[in-house]
């Protein structure tokens, strides 16, 4: 890693550039790229000033309803604390980013984790109960989401298991003023997902019950790990207008009970869904019954990537020790813990040769 040096953000505002070693706002030091888009990046970062790691997004607004939505995304964030929400820990311009600073959670996207495979019926309900929670919380303080996407659900581990976390509220829409010191809605213009987006986003800015609508289309996609629609965006666009999705049951092995509720979620008129995010959530939970199953965690997960971390720095002693206590939280680990003593015993023998 090159030496990082103090100062602004140069001149040279590329939202692709790779910042790695450079200290943001005289605080953040920007360890490794860990995504990025067209308007901006995210980067693993150290906040020496708490001591400890974070999330930092940083955007080059190119236009002053792109600075408005990054600024309403910082401030949502910071007002509205659960734990199935992304908290949004400082935010700030500086040169010509905006940064928001977020914890940084070691979990894949849900996107990600399905790239394994679908997900069991009872654990794919969970999550998505976890999702309508943190709707929930946003809707109660006159939010609606309006990006609902496996993309934008982010899974950390808690000793209890996994934990959903909703994260990205740039597009949000304040549909009440119950929060403070928001910057206003000012476009109109279709920017979601198109293969979660509700048919009325179409021809309007939609509500909370197009986010019901977006809820569905991800239990959709953790069941099954396809959505209901797919082809070229006009063509998802006529499909969530006109065509009901096939049923899930006869693409996944989940009870009956399933293709109702996503039915009833993805109805193309608003008036025949759910109305309320609290709706659904309550049809869910009597569908997989959650006091009567264990969810099957990724245990240990934040200390595997630890210990990966270390071993590819070269650290052994570092990696063994996470791999270790990975161990304690799930039995399955140990044969990472088995493969790094290897590795320390051989570099032993090897220092002992010499």
């Amino acid at each position: 890693m090159s030496q990082p040096h103090s100062g602004s953000i140069p001149a040279d505002n590329s939202p692709v550039r790779n910042r790695r070693g450079e200290i943001l706002a005289g605080r953040y030091e920007l360890l490794e790229l860990i995504g990025r888009g067209g308007s901006g990046s995210v980067f693993r970062a150290r906040d020496p000033r708490l001591g400890r790691q974070v999330a930092v997004k940083i955007a080059y607004p190119c236009d002053p309803k792109q600075r408005a939505r990054l600024i309403r995304e910082a401030r949502i964030g910071a007002q509205l604390q659960h734990p199935n929400l992304m908290q949004v820990l400082d935010h700030g311009i500086e040169s010509a980013c905006i940064y928001i600073v977020m914890p940084y959670i070691m979990g894949p996207t849900l996107r990600a984790r399905l790239n394994a495979g679908p997900l069991p019926w009872q654990t794919a309900g969970i999550f998505v109960h976890q999702l309508l929670t943190a709707l929930a919380v946003l809707h109660n303080a006159g939010v609606a989401h309006r990006d609902v996407k496996s993309d934008n659900c982010l899974l950390s581990h808690d000793p209890t298991g996994d934990r959903l976390i909703l994260a990205d509220f740039g597009l949000a829409r304040i549909v009440r003023d119950s929060l403070t010191d928001l910057p206003p809605h000012q476009t109109s213009q279709v920017l979601a997902s198109i293969g979660y987006m509700a048919p009325e986003r179409i021809d309007s800015q939609g509500d909370a019950r197009s986010d019901v609508y977006s809820a569905g289309v991800v239990l959709f996609e953790a069941l099954t790990r396809r959505l209901p629609f797919r082809g070229a965006p006009d063509e998802v666009l006529w499909q969530h207008g006109h065509e009901l999705p096939v049923s899930v049951s006869s693409l996944a092995d989940v009870p009956h009970a399933f293709d109702e509720l996503i039915a009833t979620a993805l109805a193309k008129n608003p008036r025949d869904r759910f109305q309320t995010v609290g709706e659904f959530d309550a049809e869910l939970l009597r569908s997989i019954r959650p006091g009567q199953l264990e969810v099957v965690p990724t245990a240990g997960v934040e200390r595997v990537t630890r210990a990966l971390h270390a071993w590819e720095q070269c650290d052994v002693t570092g990696a063994l020790v996470e791999a270790r206590e990975a161990e304690v939280c799930d039995r399955r680990w140990r044969c990472l813990r088995e493969l790094i003593e290897v590795v320390r015993e051989v570099e032993r023998a090897a220092t002992v040769s010499e």
